[in-house]
């Protein structure tokens, strides 16, 4: 909202409140009331500008001059809560309910301001007050909130059962006293509320199904065979009702049984795939975030069979990818970015996606096409410059990494963690053109930000690796990279070159077979260093082989060259 329309509000409602005293008292507008209006606009213009001391201070001399008006204390206790003053914030909501207590704006905020200090009862009593002269709904819900906050259940109970007096009977109602009476441990009584909602509502495939479950929960299997066969009767395809069903299981917490059931669901093409992809998606989304009852090979199971039955939903190949790159099946996440790509190329996240999996495959010259296609698709976006200074940098081209991580810098001025990112990748690439003290300035400007993030804390090691410094705190940075992720080639690359610096052949050569286990092998610069590996080892045909590996690889340098060329390590 604009300052001007915030204003016009907030003194719209304050000349309403002395428009009704002066009404009242049947007089023309005073110029003391003018001259307050004046000032509730200024003090809101100083509160919207964030002078807070300013705009408290006015609107303390509009309450001194008119004590009766609440406007100005709502905005005060705005301001104290924005100062983390919450008792002050409490103070002026409560002026504010004593001079208008059927006004729902001040009660509510009252109501919420005294529930954050623990005071659930006193906020519970607000809503008891107002529900005696203003019968609408949600504040009875209201109500119920603060009660069961102060676990005042039989009390709460009590509100639903009057609830269903006055508006009558509900599934909501039935339904939330069946939750509390099971959180009570009151077992029969939540299972009455269920059987209830069949007798008094009509028949419903999702509530039998609600009363099948919690029938076999108690043990009741013959009674939830009955209410199932109901289920079944009522709707035996429906989608709904089917993925109600599965709805039940994950109420429950019962994850496998969830699954199990929503792979029933997905194996019936005739269900809309939209309505798969919305069941689907927050299961991903809470796998991903770490929860671990949910599983992951289920989950695949699931976004291919979307993927099988109706090809075409750029969404699903997204997902799937997801939970392929979560399950470091990294080169089967990027054929499924490929090809959310090909439906849908207007999506700059899925561009991301695909462009990290290549990234983590070490895959430089797929990561380079692809970010030069980003690029040309969201010119305006840091994001495609960013991998495309890394590919850039995996090639060992250091100079034209250089004006694509600045460009991404330049892009990203709104996005911190990015921005840090492309700090890092530029500092390596200044490092690779022995540009060392600018490196370094990226490198704290990274740090600043970012000071633990795993990327930026990489390309600081291979800054300093190809300085041959600071090699024990390499050393502690690749242990922290490792730990984080075992099986990234580029930390084991870092691994590698530390061993081989420190002329720990032997350990560098196994660092390097991990490496490349893991997809390394894609990157032209492990290769380059593994060639010099080699080289030391005295391997001169193994060594050439790999240096050549890396030029067909793209790497463009020109010391790599001369390696070539002369058959001769230079470093």
């Amino acid at each position: 909202m604009s300052i001007l329309k915030y204003m016009l509000l907030s003194s719209a409602l304050l000349a309403s409140q002395l428009g009704q005293a002066q009404k009242a008292e049947e007089q023309r507008p005073e110029e003391a009331e003018i001259l307050l209006q004046k000032q509730f606009i200024e003090a809101s213009r100083e509160k919207i500008l964030g002078n807070s001391s300013e705009a408290l201070a006015r609107y303390k001399e509009i309450v001194e001059k008119a004590p009766k008006l609440t406007a100005p204390y709502y905005q005060m206790a705005e301001i104290y809560e924005e100062l983390k003053q919450p008792e002050e914030a409490l103070k002026a909501l409560a002026r504010c309910h004593e001079l208008a207590p059927k006004e729902p704006i001040y009660l509510t905020a009252y109501a919420k301001a005294l529930s954050k200090q623990g005071k659930h009862k006193e906020a519970a009593k607000l809503y008891e007050d107002l529900v005696k002269e203003n019968k609408e709904e949600r504040y009875f819900h209201d109500w119920i909130f603060y009660l069961l906050r102060d676990k005042d259940q039989k009390m709460a109970l009590k509100v639903y059962d009057r609830l269903e007096k006055e508006k009558g009977p509900k599934a909501d109602y039935y339904l939330k006293r069946h939750k509390i009476y099971a959180q009570m441990g009151k077992d029969k009584k939540a299972l009455k509320e269920l059987e209830e909602l069949q007798k008094k509502l009509p028949p419903s495939a999702e509530h039998y199904l609600l009363l099948a479950q919690y029938q076999e929960r108690l043990g009741l299997e013959k009674e939830a065979k009955a209410s199932y066969k109901e289920v079944l009767a009522l709707d035996p395809k429906q989608a709904d009702a089917n993925i109600a069903m599965a709805e039940v299981f994950r109420a429950e917490g019962d994850y496998p049984r969830y699954l199990k059931a929503l792979e029933q669901v997905f194996a019936d093409g005739g269900q809309p795939p939209l309505a798969k992809i919305k069941v689907l998606e927050p299961l991903v989304n809470a796998y991903l975030s770490g929860n671990s009852q949910i599983d992951g090979p289920s989950l695949q199971r699931l976004a291919k069979n979307i993927l099988q039955q109706h090809p075409g939903y750029a969404q699903a190949s997204l997902l799937y990818g997801d939970l392929l790159s979560q399950d470091r099946k990294y080169g089967l996440a990027a054929q499924a970015y490929e090809e959310a790509l090909a439906q849908n190329k207007n999506q700059l996240p899925i561009w991301g996606q695909l462009m990290a999996s290549y990234n983590r495959l070490q895959n430089s010259q797929a990561l380079l096409k692809t970010a030069q296609e980003c690029v040309s698709l969201f010119p305006a976006q840091a994001l495609g410059y960013y991998y495309q200074g890394l590919a850039q940098n995996q090639l060992e081209d250091y100079t034209a990494a250089g004006k694509s991580l600045k460009r991404a810098i330049e892009r990203a001025f709104d996005q911190q963690q990015l921005k840090a990112h492309a700090q890092a990748a530029l500092g390596q690439a200044l490092a690779g053109q022995k540009k060392y003290t600018e490196a370094e300035k990226q490198f704290e400007q990274a740090r600043a930000i970012l000071p633990k993030a795993p990327a930026p804390m990489a390309s600081y090691c291979q800054s300093l690796l190809a300085q041959n410094k600071s090699l024990e705190e390499v050393e502690k940075m690749s242990k922290t990279l490792l730990k984080e992720d075992a099986y990234n080639p580029l930390y084991l690359g870092i691994a590698a070159r530390l061993a081989y610096l420190k002329n720990d052949f032997r350990g560098a050569k196994k660092e390097f077979g991990k490496a490349f286990d893991n997809g390394g092998e894609r990157n032209p610069l492990l290769q380059e260093q593994y060639g010099d590996l080699l080289f030391k080892m005295g391997d001169m045909e193994g060594a050439l082989t790999a240096w050549k590996k890396a030029k067909e690889l793209g790497s463009v340098s020109t010391i790599l060259e001369r390696k070539i060329e002369s058959k001769s390590l230079y470093e």
